[in-house]
């Protein structure tokens, strides 16, 4: 075991250790290394990953999309931030990155009036929206979807490949001087007050800030610490068919049923859905086809190619946490909603830990301790 130590000279020298190298961890630190380039502070960014590659978990499943569409008002800034970062970032042409949209349908009465009220708050936030009632689908893409009751249509939310942003992420980490660590697990942290004792099972180190965005594992990093998180794992899944679609089509949500599907590489059809079933013997596969057949015929006669398994980091209210605890930064618990809130959320840390940055939300808000009223949207 080695022991590493950033040694700081009238301040001149800092070291920031991220455990997790999720998207959230890679971007914080990609943020981080922007930041401080030039900064005539000398940073070592590292990110410690504990499986054998970065991006391994909540990423596969992500569903590659970026929305908009949320109801609390943390939500929206994230979700703001993420479609900024990802439509500017260098890669995005190999990254898959296109603004086909969301179109989310439903025929319930209740469901319509909410829709109809996020079309207002998607305007109010400056965020284009269209509502039809009915909705014909094929007004959207190319593919023969059946009518709805009510269609609520976002132009400007996103699809992408999540893996290739991943990879793409990585390598401006490493072309920034952010080392990544993988097949290293975290196992103590001690806050001694100007630093953190880091210790994993390749070393012993000290950092001046630990940044937790481990994922479904922040609880169990933040018990490290004595500190409790409300975070818990959510098994997510997502399928690819043996079908291929428009690859305009936007990312398509039946809300009454659970399922969506959007388009994919090589315009191969992607679908996956939160399904309730007590028969064991109702799969995955089978669900799948069941409630999207009644959205999308052509699936109920595709073969499942491949179902992907992930998890999600999830919080009671949906809404992500951002704290800072003497030298410890906690920033998880996004409840799939990773891929898109990275890029804000990485602001948010930033804004926390850089000297001369001041914080622009309401660090209450951000709390593993808050009080909050308002569930936000899970698709």
């Amino acid at each position: 075991m080695t022991i590493e130590c950033s040694v700081s000279y009238m301040g001149m020298s800092r070291k920031v250790s991220i455990i997790g190298g999720g998207v959230i961890g890679l971007v914080t630190g990609l943020s981080l290394a922007r930041s401080t380039a030039g900064s005539g502070t000398d940073y070592q960014i590292d990110i410690i990953e504990k499986g054998e590659s970065v991006g391994s978990q909540s990423t596969a499943v992500a569903g590659y999309g970026i929305r908009t569409v949320y109801r609390h008002p943390i939500n929206l800034y994230l979700a703001h931030k993420g479609l900024q970062f990802w439509s500017t970032l260098s890669e995005t042409s190999a990254t898959g990155f296109r603004r086909n949209g969301y179109l989310f349908l439903t025929n319930d009465d209740e469901t319509s009036s909410t829709l109809q009220r996020e079309r207002y708050r998607q305007i109010s936030n400056g965020f284009p929206a269209e509502i039809r009632q009915p909705v014909d689908p094929g007004e959207f893409t190319t593919e023969e979807i059946d009518s709805y009751q009510t269609g609520l249509f976002s132009p400007i939310s996103a699809v992408s490949n999540s893996t290739r942003t991943v990879d793409s992420i990585r390598h401006l980490c490493e072309r920034n001087t952010v080392r990544i660590r993988t097949g290293e697990e975290v196992t103590a942290i001690e806050d001694e007050g100007t630093r953190c004792r880091v210790e994993t099972t390749d070393s012993t180190e000290y950092s001046d800030t630990v940044i937790n965005a481990s994922g479904i594992w922040a609880n169990e990093i933040a018990q490290l610490t004595g500190e409790t998180l409300p975070v818990e794992s959510s098994t997510r899944k997502l399928a690819v068919l043996d079908r291929t679609v428009d690859p305009e089509m936007p990312l398509v949500v039946d809300i009454d049923t659970g399922f969506y599907m959007l388009p994919g590489h090589n315009n191969t059809l992607y679908a996956g859905g939160h399904f309730h079933s007590k028969r064991a013997d109702d799969s995955y596969g089978h669900l799948l086809k069941k409630y999207g057949s009644e959205t999308y015929n052509r699936i109920s006669d595709a073969s499942v190619d491949e179902v992907r398994t992930g998890h999600y980091a999830m919080t009671p209210s949906r809404i992500p946490i951002i704290e800072q605890t003497g030298s410890i930064v906690h920033v998880c618990g996004f409840s799939g909603h990773g891929f898109m809130q990275a890029p804000g959320a990485a602001s948010v840390v930033k804004r926390m830990i850089l000297p001369g940055e001041t914080n622009i939300i309401n660090k209450e808000l951000l709390s593993s301790d808050r009080t909050l009223s308002v569930t936000d949207i899970q698709f």
